[in-house]
């Protein structure tokens, strides 16, 4: 499976995501935010090697799913398994965050 980094992140703010829940069942997540980790942190990765980053998705306000890893698929980016941590709702919606290292 390929590595995914914040360049493939990136152009995809407000794309959707859709995370599978079974066979028959999607739910639909959209990118909230696109967040580099630290200058500091991100100088040590010069060597070509991922810089840590992470993603905010954005699910409906009546979606509550427990922290674990998850099935999402995008048009651009494939499917991809994800590990998502509820942060809390906004005024849009329920927050998860992904964290890649």
């Amino acid at each position: 499976m390929t590595q995914l980094t914040l360049q493939d992140f990136e152009p995809l703010i407000d794309e959707t995501f859709h995370l599978v829940v079974s066979q028959e069942e999607r739910l639909e997540l959209r990118v909230a935010e696109v967040n580099p980790g630290s200058e500091r942190i991100r100088a040590q990765y010069e060597d070509g090697a991922r810089a840590p980053f992470s993603i905010v998705f954005r699910a409906g306000p009546d979606v509550a799913l427990p922290q674990r890893l998850y099935r999402l698929e995008n048009e651009t980016l494939g499917a991809h398994d994800i590990f998502l941590v509820p942060i809390g709702p906004d005024k849009q919606g329920m927050l998860y965050e992904a964290v890649f290292g």
